[in-house]
């Protein structure tokens, strides 16, 4: 059963207690090897449907037999799993240092790296309670091994949050995720106890492909950007016969992007009934957003009481009241998450019924449509109709498939005005293609073939510990828009721990997306992402401000030719303008639309 932890954690990978490499990093010295011998483990060949694992000679630094891993399957990362426990058990405080070299001797993946989970486990760790994952947190660590073709080394160190027997640990090569040949060696754990702190191990973090401030990428984006999210604005002051204004002084300035930068949070947060600083909240979404969206006011068990508390109909329509008197696009979440956990619990009764009625069923859900969406049209610019339908399809087993399209027709007809959207998880996000991305391709297929009224493909951008490289999504999204349909990314957050690395991942999808003619947004998955408890900048608030509301953004000032013209490059958008002549100052809200050459606005005073 697939284990949804590892997609949220940093995950870990092995080496041997030796105290120097022959090249590369020391070891410390002054600790005991705890990991049994994967050498021994596997030193006869296993081979199987999905995977085999052997001992081979290896020319390694410093070790001269190597475990070479081979995974059979392109799929997900569970699907072929290289397991062995540790040999000694651990004591609160424990400090435990994980090292081991990678290479990679073949690999279908197009970046010539292996794909290769690693974790530090403990058996069912997923369907633990969350305070004991909590607890456990300070063990399950790690790093995805991403080797080319010569040996790299890697370092994972991590501490025993309490006493734990070795037999309840254990250490996993996941390499289900792509077809690929990898070697390891120098494979071990070693443990210091209490006689070194975590800060003075060797630690590996993540990266990716294309990091680097000089990469080709960056070049080739910003040409993008400029092409399809710039355009001249000339400003022509007249007075009132009509005649040229020279020497005026303008001021024109982007104050939201007609790109949405999109944020979802929270219908409490900015109610002052659930929140004593709702004016701050208010306040950091006007400031850094041009659109917004609620985490999960509008899904069903909320929006039919399900959930209590401040899940309220009232709340949510008040809150989209106030984004209504901001003027900020809105898209809603969800109509139709087809999974029993994700339905009103009226209708998982019906799920769950000895003899599931499927009619009775659609209906429900089709009654839910026609119910949420005429009472939240009055600002609504997008729905996401179908969310997650691949990995979560108790309805349409029960019903069939062409139930979807139904949603889609539906929902048009009550919601005429309203752009519909696909939603789904770990495209964007993904390493590799999996099963997943050729699956929601079918998926978008098998819609538009039986004339669903899919406008907009929302792919969620929930990224883990080891996100995508700029080019694989950039690669991706052209992929996907050869459907002729927008593309935006929804649900953004990043879970890496690394706060360099959260930073520069986000600076770089931002910049993929905002310079992709098909991508109409980038949606932020909670203020939390942005600003701590405090309200300090958190790493992906930092990048998001240094370019919407920095490199992104137009500011300029000057005066008139004698034509009575002001001219400058500005990003899309919605713009204060401020015109004065001899002291007397004119204001206005002027738009920079989309479009070819030049757009001209004439302001007679």
């Amino acid at each position: 059963m697939r284990n949804p932890l590892v997609r949220t954690m940093a995950t870990l990978c092995t080496g041997v207690c030796f105290c120097m490499s022959a090249r590369g990093q020391a070891i410390p010295e002054g600790g005991k090897p705890i990991l049994q011998d994967p050498l021994l483990t596997y030193a006869k060949e296993r081979s199987g449907k999905k995977g085999s694992t052997r001992v081979v000679e290896a020319d390694g630094p410093g070790f001269t037999k190597a475990l070479e891993v081979e995974s059979k399957v392109r799929g997900n990362n569970w699907e072929y799993i290289v397991v062995w426990r540790l040999a000694a058990p651990l004591k609160k405080g424990d400090v435990i240092l994980l090292h081991y070299w990678a290479r990679t001797v073949y690999t279908a993946d197009e970046s010539g790296q292996s794909v290769i989970k690693t974790a530090i486990e403990v058996p069912n760790l997923w369907r633990l309670p969350a305070k004991e994952k909590t607890f456990l947190a300070p063990l399950t660590k790690g790093v995805l091994t991403s080797a080319g073709k010569e040996w790299k080394q890697y370092f994972v160190r991590a501490q025993a949050p309490g006493d734990l027997p070795a037999k309840g640990i254990s250490v996993a090569l996941r390499c289900g995720e792509e077809r690929q040949r990898v070697q390891f060696g120098g494979i071990g754990i070693t443990n210091y106890g209490t006689t070194r702190k975590l800060d003075d191990l060797p630690i590996t973090h993540y990266s990716y492909a294309g990091r680097e401030l000089n990469a080709p990428w960056r070049k080739e984006a910003k040409a993008r950007i400029r092409q399809h999210r710039t355009r001249e604005i000339q400003i022509v002051v007249q007075d009132k016969a009509g005649k040229p204004v020279g020497n005026a002084r303008v001021e024109l300035e982007l104050t939201r992007h007609a790109f949405q930068f999109g944020a979802a949070f929270r219908t409490a947060d900015v109610l002052e009934e659930y929140n004593p600083n709702y004016q701050q909240q208010r306040q950091q979404i006007l400031e850094n957003f041009s659109s917004a969206s609620f985490v999960n006011a509008l899904k069903w068990h909320p929006w039919v009481g399900d959930w209590g508390g401040p899940f309220k109909r009232e709340n949510t329509l008040a809150a989209l009241r106030w984004v209504q008197e901001q003027k900020l696009p809105f898209r809603g979440h969800c109509l139709v998450w087809p999974r029993k956990s994700s339905v009103s619990k009226a209708v998982r009764t019906m799920l769950e019924a000895e003899k599931p009625d499927p009619a009775a069923i659609q209906l429900a859900i089709l009654e839910h449509i026609r119910s949420i969406g005429p009472a939240t049209s009055f600002w609504m610019d997008e729905w996401d109709v179908l969310n997650e339908s691949i990995p979560c399809h108790d309805v349409q087993d029960l019903c069939g498939d062409e139930v979807m399209v139904e949603w889609f027709r539906e929902a048009r007809r009550v919601l005429p005005g309203v752009k519909l959207a696909l939603n789904e998880y770990s495209i964007l996000s993904s390493l590799t293609d999996g099963r997943k991305v050729p699956q929601h391709e079918e998926r978008i297929r098998f819609l538009l073939d039986h004339e669903a009224p899919v406008d907009v493909l929302g792919m969620q951008s929930h990224m883990g510990g080891s996100p995508p490289s700029p080019l694989r999504v950039l690669r991706l999204l052209d992929r996907f828009a050869r459907f002729g349909l927008p593309i935006r990314a929804t649900e953004f957050d990043v879970k890496a721990t690394d706060p360099a690395l959260v930073h520069d991942f986000t600076r770089d999808f931002y910049t993929v997306m905002f310079s992709h003619p098909s991508v109409i947004g980038v949606q932020m998955w909670g203020i939390g992402q942005m600003y701590d408890k405090e309200g300090k900048l958190k790493p992906v608030g930092k990048a998001h401000r240094e370019l919407v509301l920095g490199e992104w953004h137009t500011k300029e000032q000057g005066k008139t030719d004698p034509q009575g013209t002001f001219a400058r490059q500005g990003f899309l958008g919605t713009y204060r303008l401020k015109v004065t002549i001899n002291g007397v100052s004119t204001e206005k809200t002027v738009q920079l639309p989309n479009g070819e050459g030049a757009h001209t606005l004439t302001i007679a005073l």
